[in-house]
């Protein structure tokens, strides 16, 4: 296991970063995505540092629900958790146990697509952070 330090942080953050880039490039339905930690803080957003801040605790509270839903009903780790509301959608997906992602996209966006887009970066940190040797 590698121990976490500043450069390897740096380094799989910027990656992040990147990848959320290409997303928000390709997915135009999409407004907003937040990679952050199981306890509400950001890692790599799209977002200002006021909103990624306020969307990570979201995450993080959206995702401890419905992992408490999960223990009641025994029916295993959240995988995925999605939202629709009037204005918009958004979806949650666990990295691990350690990390989350929040998408915001458009009302009108197809879910598959967002879906898609969400479980591809989830796969893509998880690919950075094995090679890395960072066990989480």
């Amino acid at each position: 296991m590698t121990t976490l330090n500043n450069d390897i942080i740096n380094e799989i953050r910027e990656n992040i970063r990147t990848e959320i880039g290409r997303i928000l490039r390709v997915n135009k339905y999409i407004s907003d995505i937040v990679v952050s930690s199981f306890d509400g803080m950001p890692i790599a957003s799209s977002s200002n540092s006021d909103l990624e801040f306020m969307l990570a605790a979201v995450s993080a509270a959206l995702k401890g629900i419905a992992e408490k839903v999960s223990a009641t009903l025994n029916s295993g780790g959240m995988l995925k958790l999605l939202l629709e509301y009037e204005k918009e959608k958004i979806a949650v997906l666990s990295v691990n146990s350690m990390m989350n992602i929040l998408i915001r996209a458009a009302k009108d966006a197809p879910l598959g697509l967002i879906i898609h887009d969400v479980v591809v970066l989830a796969d893509k940190i998880k690919n950075k952070l094995s090679v890395k040797g960072v066990i989480l």
